[in-house]
């Protein structure tokens, strides 16, 4: 799966803590030996010629090791020019080719990453041969609501889009009812994995499944969510849409509300893990 897929709202990020839309100047400088190491263990014309497909650009005519390094820094300069017109998803196509053909070399891909202060991570799947991308953990809000999705996205596929639709919304964070439309789907998303991994269609009676089931933690905590959700609707009833009541939400209790929610649905979604649910 290619990056754009796995984080499509990536234009919407900043790079407040990390370079999430731009890259660092001594990227550049240090991918051609990059690409060298992870090209140890396969051809390094294989590897230019997935690089010619992702840019797109013309693939190398070349042949014969010493000639194809030359060619290295052409391709570079290619991707850098995609990225300098807010195409970081390239750069990020370029190196997943690097672990889909050398799936050792994830780790030195992460590593990479992190050095540089770049705000992503990759996944190899080893039995569907792919690549997943996926938010550093402890972001801000929109990047915490990436991380959160991406790990529902096998339990509920409403929860997914929902999220979806936060992170969408909240590219207009200052305007208040844009604000209470991301919390909304986000207390939709959570509602939605309380259903699903209760059985049941309605909150509350999910709820008592799960701590009736004694496998989730504490009831104070398995029960939380759905208080969460009951307390948003207690506070802000105008979070329906039909409601004629009006509230007001400050982008601090809107970030307050999703970083509970957020949470919440990480722990159920580790526990569930955990016990292989």
């Amino acid at each position: 799966m290619s990056f754009k897929q796995d984080i499509p709202n990536y234009k919407s990020y900043s790079d407040e803590e990390y370079y999430m839309i731009s890259i660092p100047s001594a990227v550049w400088s240090e991918l051609s030996g990059l690409i060298l190491r992870a090209a140890s263990d396969t051809g390094l014309r294989c590897i230019l010629d997935r690089f010619a497909e992702i840019i797109p650009c013309e693939p190398t005519q070349n042949w014969g090791y010493d000639y194809l390094k030359n060619d290295i820094r052409d391709f570079i300069s290619l991707i850098k020019k995609k990225v300098e017109k807010g195409r970081i998803d390239v750069l990020m196509d370029c190196m997943a080719v690097l672990v889909e053909e050398t799936p050792s070399f994830v780790d030195d891909i992460n590593d990479f990453l992190y050095e540089h202060e770049i705000g992503y991570t990759c996944y190899f799947e080893p039995f569907l041969r792919k690549i997943e991308w996926s938010v550093r953990e402890g972001l801000n809000i929109v990047d915490e609501i990436h991380t959160t999705k991406m790990m529902v996205k096998s339990t509920s596929q409403q929860a997914f889009e929902e999220f979806e639709r936060a992170i969408v919304t909240l590219e207009d964070a200052d305007d208040e009812r844009a604000r209470k439309d991301a919390v909304r789907s986000c207390a939709s998303a959570m509602e939605a994995i309380i259903k699903a991994y209760g059985n049941n269609d309605e909150i509350g009676e999910a709820t008592k499944i799960l701590r009736s089931e004694k496998c989730w933690g504490l009831d104070d905590i398995v029960k939380d969510g759905n208080s969460i959700f009951n307390s948003l609707h207690r506070f802000y009833p105008d979070l329906r849409h039909d409601s004629t009541e009006i509230s007001t939400m400050p982008i601090e209790e809107a970030e307050y509300w999703i970083g509970r929610m957020n949470t919440y649905i990480r722990y159920m979604k580790k526990i569930a893990d955990k016990s292989g649910r």
